[in-house]
């Protein structure tokens, strides 16, 4: 954690960059329409296939200053990328492949947002709406590779692009002449954006569909009206797949879909690159386990994300650790290593399949760490201008305290809890149980080890066979027995543990007819470095 820190103090005291190409006074808004019908053909057999499809958008100009919308080979106009995603078992997944985006050829300027006085459709004039409906959003004359725009600046190149090539691909020097050639995909799904049949056949499942305008010059600030999203519920008809938009539209990314997630996002590299998004949700703690799921979306950053490093205690214990990205492709996943302070996920070499804009993986763990705020980095895959890494702060398991392992059992229960952190060397440090008859005998038991050993209608949770002290301690005149436990200023103690539950002895008692258990608790020892 100090060493990200450093980094990241580093990062903001070298000269800043600006944001490039600005146009002051753009900003474009977008609201989706209906969801219209599936685009394309659907291919393979249910439920292992996969459908293209599409959107209908509407963007609308808030802004000073009229937006270009030219055509074909002009490069000044926008472009739309379009995402599908599924929310399920508490997790938030991109569920569409992002095969292509759909290029602006004109503005029909039309009223919606304000005083449009209408216009050529050479740019999208100030109070007027542009809707493009679904068919021509999945349209193979309008779609091409993504990777052809720098999604931060809004710059795509036309000489020698998808469109100067064509498909079948026309001979040299027509495929790089700069004059729009011929495209016939046939039937095949071309640059249409993809789902999987298995992405949308999950019951139960919470479904929405997210578009983005990219806007040449448009500000960083502006940008995020630039997205909209909308749930939408779906049905496989025998052919295809079937789907209605809902009401209502949330005009920022999908990621704020994430129910129970918080969701941060980066400095745009000190102005040299755009954002990333890192939403995270932790569970927990389930048997002194806390279960940590990220999601990361890339919004803008043309240099893409080629590892994400989440910091963590040197004596932490971490287990299923696991990434999931979106070609359903196993030999394209990102590699999974553990240092002493992170946890690290790295995408395969040669670019195979870095975070690139628009796309959205998840990365998750279990860790007996509680959350505190810290920073993980997404490492810039390519090079360019800006750091090396941008540093976005959320919640890591930097939190070595005091975990409970399950409940305790009586009418009522004793619950035993740590006050304070057993930091080496920290002689205050006491653990108490509470909710106990006044000047009740208490007995705690200590042990190196944590079991989970039902015992109707108890569970014991101090290891038997590992037990180093049990002591009785008499309650105060308000129900809380209090358990000096001084750590020794020992640093071979540091990254260990200890187990204790404690039983109030009474007659009629849950546990035997003898004695209230109360829950377990794992105690942390040491510090978090």
């Amino acid at each position: 954690m100090r060493t990200l820190a450093f980094v990241s103090l580093l990062g903001f005291t070298a000269a800043v960059a600006a944001q490039p190409n600005i146009r002051p006074g753009t900003n474009v808004t977008n609201t989706l329409g209906s969801l219209g019908s599936p685009a394309g053909a659907h291919t393979g057999t249910f439920p292992t296939g996969q459908q293209s499809w599409g959107v209908t958008t509407t963007s609308c100009n808030i802004g000073t200053i009229n937006v270009p919308w030219l055509r074909d080979m002009n490069v000044d106009h926008p472009q739309m990328g379009m995402w599908m995603y599924r929310l399920y078992n508490g997790r938030l997944e991109q569920i569409s492949q992002f095969m292509g985006v759909k290029h602006g050829f004109t503005s029909t300027n039309s009223p919606g947002c304000g005083s449009c006085p209408g216009g050529a459709g050479t740019s999208l004039v100030i109070g007027c709406t542009d809707t493009y409906g679904a068919s021509l959003n999945y349209s193979h004359t309008y779609m091409a590779p993504p990777s052809e725009i720098d999604p931060w600046t809004g710059v795509w190149t036309s000489r020698g692009s998808h469109f100067d090539r064509g498909f079948p691909v026309v001979s040299p020097p027509g495929d790089t002449d700069n004059v729009r050639s011929g495209i016939n995909f046939g039937t095949a799904h071309g640059y249409r954006n993809l789902v999987w049949d298995s992405g949308l056949n999950v019951t139960g499942a919470t479904f929405f569909v997210s578009a983005y305008y990219v806007v040449i010059g448009e500000p960083d600030a502006n940008r995020e009206n630039n997205f909209a999203t909308q749930q939408f519920t779906t049905s496989w008809n025998g052919s295809n797949w079937t789907w209605n938009g809902t009401s209502g539209h949330d005009q920022r990314p999908a990621i704020y879909r994430y129910t129970g997630a918080t969701v941060t996002h980066a400095n745009n590299n000190n102005g040299s690159d755009g954002r990333f998004y890192v939403a995270v949700r932790v569970t927990g703690p389930n048997a002194g386990m806390y279960h940590y799921d990220y999601a990361v979306m890339n919004r803008d950053n043309n240099r893409q994300g080629g590892a994400l490093r989440i910091p963590v205690c040197t004596t932490a214990t971490v287990s299923n650790i696991a990434f999931r990205d979106v070609d359903e492709v196993s030999g394209t996943d990102w590699a999974i290593s553990r240092s002493p302070h992170e946890i690290v996920f790295t995408a395969p070499a040669a670019n195979a399949n870095n975070l690139s804009w628009g796309n959205m993986y998840n990365f998750s763990f279990d860790c007996d760490m509680a959350p505190s705020n810290g920073t993980v980095c997404v490492d810039q895959a390519l090079p360019g201008a800006g750091n090396p890494g941008v540093h976005v702060v959320t919640s890591v398991p930097l939190n070595a305290r005091n975990v409970t392992l399950g409940a305790g059992c009586g009418i009522p229960a004793p619950v035993l809890a740590g006050t304070g952190a057993a930091i080496i060397g920290n002689s205050s440090f006491v653990v108490t149980a509470s909710n106990v008859a006044a000047s009740s005998t208490n007995m705690f038991l200590l042990s190196a080890g944590a079991v989970n050993l039902p015992v109707p209608p108890c569970a014991i949770y101090v290891d038997p066979t590992l037990i180093v002290a049990v002591l009785s301690v008499a309650a105060n005149g308000s129900g809380v027995a209090t358990l000096p436990l001084p750590v020794p200023n020992n640093a071979a103690l540091d990254g260990g543990s200890i187990v204790l539950q404690s039983a109030e002895v009474q007659v009629g008692g849950a546990y035997g007819g003898f004695a209230d258990l109360s829950n377990g608790l794992r105690v942390k020892l040491g510090s978090c470095n």
